[in-house]
Order: C-alpha cells, then structure tokens, then sequence
C-alpha cells in the first residue's frame, strides 16, 4: 500500500503536521466538550419519555418509516418541553430534514 503523507496542523499559520508537538493545536474530536447526554438533560427520566413516545407512536415515522428517534416539536431551546404533546416519533431522515431547517432558521 502506498504511504500517505501526514497532513498539515489544522491551527492557522503553523508549520507542524498532524499530531502537532503543540497541545493547544491538538484536533478535537466532535463530541468533545459536549458533555454526557444526562449532564444535557436527557437521562433516565428523558429515556423513560422517549420509551412512551416512540410506543404512542407505534415506532414509525409520519412518513411511514421505522421510528428510531424522538424530536422535539418544538425545540427546548426554542421554549419547548420534554412533554409527550411536544415529542415525535420520527426516523432519521426526518430528523436530520427539521433539524437541518431549524438550523438555518437560527442563523
């Protein structure tokens, strides 16, 4: 197999290749900082409500899909509830469809 040359540090302006010799420009997973899912509010009682929506909801999308998430109607940062009237069963092509429209909406 051919070898593959190392990429450049990502931090602008540095001459090293990856794994930068400096700490501060080490490459930071995605998740990193981001927390456990319960330290962002979705521990048991969050798994508990899911459980039932997903069950109300016959684990199937509104597009006839398999469920495999649960979304927010409306979103909690946009004031929404972890309440079974705000919560739907969806798949992930859903999912990602609004959340993706609730991001731009954001900017």
């Amino acid at each position: 197999m051919p070898w593959k040359p190392k990429p450049p540090c990502r931090h602008p302006n540095c001459p090293h290749l990856q794994p930068c010799p400096d700490p501060d420009h080490a490459v930071k997973g995605r998740w990193e900082g981001r927390g456990s899912s319960a330290s962002r509010g979705y521990g048991w009682a969050w798994q508990q409500q899911r459980k039932r929506a997903l069950e109300r909801d016959g684990y199937t999308c509104a597009c006839g899909a398999p469920a495999t998430q649960v979304d927010h109607v409306l979103p909690k940062v946009n004031g929404g509830t972890d309440d079974l009237d705000n919560l739907a069963s969806r798949c992930d092509a859903c999912a990602n469809t609004k959340t993706g429209r609730e991001g731009q909406a954001r900017r």
